[in-house]
């Protein structure tokens, strides 16, 4: 009766409070002298919105700070609505032969990708897919070779981009022009990281077939029957280079998972952890959609709401140079704004952060589904076989259908840890590295019955390296930049001591003691300090991830250890006992570490 009164108080902190802070966020916003302010610098834009429903809705203010990356996602996307006429294409070759499907994707995929962006991005694709499909086809086993040209690349993208296309976006407006630039670097990021994984996947694949023909001793023989042939491997690898719905977003998608899902092998373990499958008929793919509209609309309303990223960007276009007895940047730059507010903004900052991603990950999702599920039904029209075919596959899966494209991020409010987010926001980089960094570094894990003191110790020290270098990919990924740099170690420090805190539960004394019901009640509050901790750090790691340097150190020396961030702490303290309220109510298995008193069931 303690733990739940105790529990229910805590979870009307973490409503109460929650909206609480959200409140004094939008009080901030709409101040009149902060309004002008934000105004002024452009970080809020006047719009004309109803102006037929008379004066109360004939202009609307919406926070455009970040370079506008909402506003700009749906320019872009109103400008690739020419990508549906690849589906029907891809719809109707799927009807005919193989190579006939083949071809047809890469000539609808290539000509409206020249349509929208120009013949050099069809060529930046091109020249990468061919020369990381010659280095692995060539250079088989020696994978260094592939990395070594992919994060030269990785590293410079920014300045061949920028002379690349410069002379281009001076002819366009400001708005436009970055819109474009995004659009061009992600495709460029997507397409490089595509290649790669071809590359590597090649280069790994003729290293096994050589290992094999070798024991068998039949050289010359096997290798003829098991090499895979050059010109049906180069028209996979261009469909898969140039498959238009994921072709500048994302989400990534390995080629080995590819490979996989066109040729109907039996997917990896991995497979259900990246959210691959799902049902797919038209009443889940219309929810979907209604789900992604209505979550773009809600946003668009909270972007018009709260101004949270105008009020934290607000210091980037002044002075940020201060006195050591300074308390609070913003104010002394002129708005009122108190801790806790800073620190709900940075909370939706992050909320926004996921939203955006949520959009741009689950409309190629939604695409490629369709695809998927048209191909299906027609062909099940035509032929019985294909029909019975499909319906064995779903019904190995409780009626689900291994799709190609990973799931969206997972819910951001069901998300405390860092390693839980590490795992469930990019899941299609999370899978990259995975497959092509962490497990080649680590290595197979040696038999019990083989183990020594040595070999644990080198595999222990293979372990962290492993680890430890997806971060540093996700550095090079995103920019080496003393903001990122900062961002990154905040990660590793959670990462690892997430971990620790882990292997702590499971083999300690304490650990084990804690799990008994005599002390069920101090394992949760425990818990409940250790997520909100996390919580916090990670969300003053996004402060450098996107406001920069300058926000972010000000924001850890004024802002971090304020009164602000003691009701913040305490509200996160309050999500915990939410999530596990949740948990116990819908026997939902997705919440993080620490919520479950048993083990999850093994899927």
């Amino acid at each position: 009766m303690v733990f739940n009164y105790e529990f229910l108080v805590y979870t009307l902190v973490y409503i109460f409070g929650f909206y609480g802070c959200w409140y004094s966020v939008y009080l901030t916003s709409h101040e009149y002298m902060n309004l002008s302010r934000f105004v002024s610098l452009g970080l809020v834009e006047v719009r004309e919105f109803l102006p037929s429903l008379g004066r109360w809705f004939k202009y609307i203010t919406q926070d455009v700070s970040m370079n506008g990356e909402w506003n700009n996602l749906f320019k872009c996307l109103s400008y690739c609505s020419i990508v549906l006429l690849y589906l029907p294409i891809s719809i109707m070759g799927s009807l005919f032969s193989r190579k006939i499907h083949q071809f047809s994707r890469i000539i609808v995929s290539t000509t409206i990708l020249w349509h929208l962006m120009g013949m050099h991005v069809v060529l930046s694709v091109l020249s990468m897919t061919l020369f990381f499909f010659l280095v692995g086809w060539i250079c088989g086993g020696y994978v260094i070779l592939v990395w070594t040209p992919a994060i030269f690349l990785l590293y410079f993208s920014h300045q061949i981009l920028e002379k690349l296309l410069l002379k281009q976006l001076l002819s366009f407006d400001v708005d436009t022009a970055r819109m474009l630039y995004g659009s061009f670097y992600s495709l460029h990021l997507m397409a490089l990281l595509r290649a790669t994984s071809l590359g590597l996947f090649l280069s790994e694949r003729r290293t096994t077939v050589r290992e094999t023909n070798e024991d068998e001793g039949k050289h010359s023989q096997n290798l003829r029957r098991m090499q895979p042939h050059f010109v049906n491997t180069l028209l996979d690898a261009l469909e898969f280079s140039f498959y238009l719905p994921t072709i500048v977003y994302g989400p990534l998608c390995n080629y080995e998972d590819w490979h996989n899902f066109i040729y109907k092998k039996t997917p990896p373990l991995l497979v259900r952890s990246l959210g691959r499958f799902r049902r797919l008929t038209l009443f889940h793919l219309t929810g979907r959609a209604v789900r992604l509209l209505f979550a773009a609309a809600f946003w668009s309303f909270m972007t018009c709401t709260f101004y949270a990223n105008a009020i934290l960007s607000y210091p980037v276009y002044l002075d940020m140079k201060l006195p050591k007895a300074s308390r609070n940047p913003w104010m002394e730059r002129g708005i009122t704004v108190s801790s806790r507010t800073l620190w709900s903004c940075l909370n939706l900052a992050g909320i926004g952060f996921y939203f955006f991603h949520t959009m741009i990950y689950g409309i190629p999702g939604l695409i490629s589904d369709t695809e998927q599920f048209a191909i299906e039904t027609v062909q099940g029209w035509h032929s019985k076989a294909k029909r019975e075919e499909t319906e064995h596959e779903k019904g190995k899966y409780d009626g689900q259908s291994l799709c190609l494209v990973v799931s969206r991020p997972s819910c951001v409010f069901r998300i405390t840890l860092f390693t839980e987010m590490w795992r469930t926001f990019d899941r299609g980089l999370y899978n990259f590295m995975f497959v092509h960094i962490y497990l080649p570094v680590r290595g197979s894990l040696p038999k019990p019955e083989n183990s020594t003191t040595l070999s644990c110790l080198a595999l222990i020290l293979r372990s962290i390296l492993a680890s430890s270098l997806p971060f540093l990919f996700v550095l090079l990924f995103h920019g080496i930049t003393k903001a990122n740099t900062i961002w990154i170690t905040i990660n590793i420090i959670q990462f690892y001591l997430e971990k620790f805190i882990r292997w702590s539960d499971k083999n300690t004394l304490l650990g084990r003691k804690l799990r008994g019901p005599n002390w069920i009640i101090w394992r949760h509050r425990l818990l409940g300090i250790f997520h909100a901790t996390s919580m916090m750090s990670s969300l003053t790691g996004l402060t450098f991830f996107l406001f920069e340097y300058e926000v972010g150190m000000a924001f850890v020396k004024h802002i971090l250890f304020s009164y602000g961030g003691l009701i913040h702490f305490i509200i996160y303290y309050g999500l915990y006992f939410t999530d596990l309220f949740r948990a116990k109510l819908f026997a939902y298995h997705g919440v993080p570490f620490g919520v479950h008193d048993a083990p999850m069931k093994k899927e």
